[in-house]
């Protein structure tokens, strides 16, 4: 309790103190623009004004460089772990079509270790809208729902908004039908499981 009371007074003397000498400075500059020509005070504000703006535009100038090269770095890595779903998720649709032998279906093990590690990357870098998608996409999985196809779709809509490309003018589903042998698959199966 001493030492409470003992803070206060120490504390409530600094306060006195800092008072006094900006009365002091403030009742110098004063006393010295007293003597000094209206143009002159002009001049010098004007002056300081101009610096003071000038630091002011070259430190917001610098923020805003620094902010964007944050911004740059964070896409590139955000591209490098998108790629690799769409890697995954590509190789999965390709896997059924005999036009293209080389590429392989996914083992079961090797599947889920791919998933795994793109949600371990997600954590960090994947905005909250791509984090949703996923979770949309694995309950349609999960389910072995006809929407499938269409929450990939929305997946990928997702990872374009989050590394600043626009979906304005793409139709309904148009991201996953470029895959597909047959487009139109996308919609049947909507339309079928929207009649169950």
């Amino acid at each position: 309790m001493k030492n409470t009371k003992k803070e206060l007074v120490i504390g409530f003397l600094l306060i006195i103190v800092l008072l006094v000498f900006f009365a002091f400075i403030i009742n110098t500059i004063v006393e010295y623009f007293k003597d000094v020509k209206a143009e002159t005070v002009l001049t010098v504000f004007a002056t300081m004004f101009t610096v003071l703006l000038s630091l002011f535009g070259i430190v917001y100038t610098q923020k805003q460089i620094k902010v964007r090269e944050i911004e740059e770095a964070h896409r590139v890595k955000k591209i490098e772990i998108y790629n690799k779903f769409i890697t995954i998720s590509t190789n999965m649709i390709a896997a059924d079509n005999p036009k293209i032998p080389s590429i392989k279906p996914y083992k079961e093990e090797e599947l889920i270790t791919q998933i795994f590690q793109f949600k371990k990357d997600l954590l960090l870098w994947g905005s909250p809208k791509v984090i949703s998608a996923i979770l949309e996409f694995e309950n349609s999985a999960k389910n072995n729902s006809p929407l499938i196809l269409a929450s990939i779709n929305n997946l990928y809509q997702s990872m374009r908004e989050d590394i600043g490309l626009s979906n304005k003018k793409l139709k309904k589903h148009e991201l996953i039908k470029i895959f597909l042998s047959d487009p139109e698959e996308v919609e049947k199966l909507i339309q079928n499981s929207e009649k169950v």
